[in-house]
């Protein structure tokens, strides 16, 4: 039987650095919400496209845009990003979970698509792309991450702090679970992208990230291509001396 691979994307409107980030325009009309939402359609492992925001006056907004745009959404807890998850998928019996944050919205679906294949070939607890962030070679922006509902589950039982809650993966790759099977995908990354910063935080960021698209005019490069043109237009210049664990 087919494994079903649910691809969760948390999102929210109450950022203090960037308030509203997700639904602020980045390329023509579209928004980080549009750009993510298009280029994961072009998975072809991904089984169903959830996202989900906390259930706050505040995200009525992004509820009624995300509707609009005829995805999937679910609203959860604003605080337990765990139960957010969980309760997406309380009607899975089994499943891949394949975790996304929607201030990533230039996640590759080609490694997307490499990464759930190699979680199930490997038959690891935990996939990711950019955990532990200072191991890595992928840019922070380019943030995958495919664990089981199972593990979700036991997330749910054994780490109650607000902090696990809120990060959700935290003890998956911080050292507490040593006896899990984590698939680092680093390693079959061929140059390191490092260097550039993809990610929507800042004001900086978002400038950063409109640059590229409008230099692209395409929402649809791979992650190499993106990161060519990060590199080509200085863009680290702008946005490159911010911490990766800023809200960690």
């Amino acid at each position: 039987m087919n494994t079903i691979n649910v691809c969760l994307i948390q999102a929210r409107m109450e950022s203090s650095r960037l308030p509203g980030k997700v639904l602020l325009p980045l390329y023509k009309a579209m928004c980080a919400i549009d750009v993510l939402y298009e280029r994961l359609l072009r998975s072809s492992m991904i089984t169903e496209i959830i996202f989900i925001i906390p259930e706050v006056c505040t995200s009525d907004a992004l509820h009624d845009y995300i509707q609009r745009l005829g995805a999937n959404v679910v609203r959860g807890s604003a605080n337990d990003l765990v139960a957010r998850h969980l309760q997406a998928i309380s009607s899975i019996h089994e499943c891949n979970i394949v975790r996304i944050t929607s201030d990533c919205p230039l996640v590759d679906p080609a490694w997307v698509d490499k990464c759930i294949y190699l979680h199930n070939e490997n038959r690891a607890d935990y996939t990711s792309t950019y955990t532990p962030a200072a191991e890595s070679l992928f840019c922070n922006g380019a943030d995958i991450e495919v664990f089981s509902k199972s593990m979700l589950k036991h997330l749910y039982a054994q780490y109650p702090s607000q902090k696990d809650r809120e990060h959700v993966t935290f003890p998956l790759w911080d050292g507490r679970m040593k006896h899990i099977k984590h698939l680092k995908m680093s390693r079959y990354l061929e140059q390191d992208f490092s260097d550039a910063r993809l990610t929507l935080d800042y004001q900086e960021d978002l400038e950063v990230i409109r640059n590229i698209l409008s230099d692209a005019d395409d929402i649809h490069l791979s992650l190499e291509s993106l990161v060519l043109i990060y590199r080509k237009l200085s863009c680290n210049k702008q946005n490159g001396s911010f911490d990766f664990a800023a809200g960690w």
